[in-house]
């Protein structure tokens, strides 16, 4: 544990060389964006934000992604201004999501069609673009997503991580390794 004095509390060092950066400038070298991470914290809601190098042909948003180190060292193959969200423990594999609300702010902003979501926890300080739903209809989300809770009285477009498993009577850990209905 190392003694942070700006923060005047503890803080967890991973004993790891980062570069930090800002997530709504994306002020990392060339090759590389700005991406949440735990280092800090060990919560990727409120950890330092880090360059990571950013993958040839890279995902774009709701595309399904992959974590490439350890789920809280930042790094994934999505496009620079996304992130891998959504893992639910499964082997590392997510939807790339565009970040937005950094910090309590209103930008980055999310497409027209599309809301942010904040989990709602006091030291979170970013969320992740998702299209709203309905739950009654089974197609109110793209082809590979369904439509789960999302921010407080709304229902959101998630990916779907069922993978051969997630039928009723299944048992399941996360919400999102159910099959949508």
């Amino acid at each position: 544990i190392v003694f942070d004095t700006q923060a005047f509390g503890p803080v967890l060092d991973f004993g790891l060389d980062y570069v930090l950066c800002d997530l709504v400038r994306q002020d990392c070298p060339e090759g590389q964006k700005c991406n949440p991470s735990a280092y800090g914290t060990g919560s990727v809601w409120s950890g330092a934000r880090i360059c990571v190098p950013v993958v040839p042909d890279a995902n774009p948003p709701y595309a399904p992604c992959s974590l490439l180190g350890s789920e809280r060292d930042g790094t994934d193959d999505c496009v620079l201004g996304s992130t891998c969200f959504g893992n639910g423990g499964n082997d590392g594999d997510g939807t790339c999501s565009q970040l937005c609300n950094v910090d309590g702010l209103k930008v980055p902003a999310c497409p027209a069609e599309e809301e942010c979501y904040e989990p709602g926890c006091a030291e979170c300080s970013w969320g992740i673009c998702r299209r709203p739903c309905d739950p009654r209809e089974l197609e109110s989300c793209p082809l590979g997503q369904e439509c789960l809770p999302g921010n407080p009285l709304t229902f959101e477009c998630f990916g779907d991580l069922s993978g051969d498993g997630g039928q009723a009577g299944d048992l399941c850990e996360f919400v999102n390794v159910c099959d949508p209905g």
